[in-house]
């Protein structure tokens, strides 16, 4: 009996030493590429500031549960304020409320700022000029298809034709 429990305590001991190492390396994993994440958006967003309009517009197209576009919307900004979100959409299901909170490019940094910071796998690709996010995919879950997210296109400086 002695030996039985000495063998069971050993192996419990030994598989929680492993569990915990592998607990401690994800979450040192999930620590770097919060930083690495959070470093890159830091200086995409230097970028857009330093050459970035007060007036332009956008595509803001909307993906829910994988690559399902649920909507599209265009947005024009003027002096650096959301004028308009027109729901541009065809093909989707004509949700753009996602859209409606990203009026500005602004609103688009700190949408991915407030999703990096609540933990959230959020996976994002930059414009290499400007600096302003083209595509996110943020993760809820580790399922199939369990990402939302939203790509900007068709960015436009507009100073010099407001009136269009």
């Amino acid at each position: 009996f002695k030996l039985k429990t000495f063998l069971l305590t050993a192996f419990l001991t030994i598989t929680f030493g492993f569990i915990n190492c592998a607990v401690d390396k994800f979450k040192q994993e999930q620590e770097d590429r919060y930083k690495e994440i959070s470093a890159e958006l830091d200086r995409n967003k230097h970028l857009w500031e330093q050459n970035q309009s007060k007036d332009y517009e956008f595509i803001c197209q909307q993906f829910g549960g994988g690559n399902v576009p649920w909507g599209e919307a265009l947005i024009k900004v003027r002096q650096g304020n959301s004028i308009s979100v027109e729901n541009t959409d065809e093909n989707g299901f004509g949700k753009i409320d996602r859209c409606k909170n990203l009026e500005t490019i602004e609103k688009v940094f700190e949408n991915i700022r407030r999703n990096l910071d609540d933990e959230k796998r959020i996976d994002v690709k930059y414009d290499k000029k400007l600096g302003y996010p083209i595509e996110v995919k943020i993760t809820y879950s580790y399922a199939v298809d369990a990402w939302n997210g939203f790509f900007i296109k068709e960015l436009k400086n507009t100073s010099d034709n407001l009136n269009k």
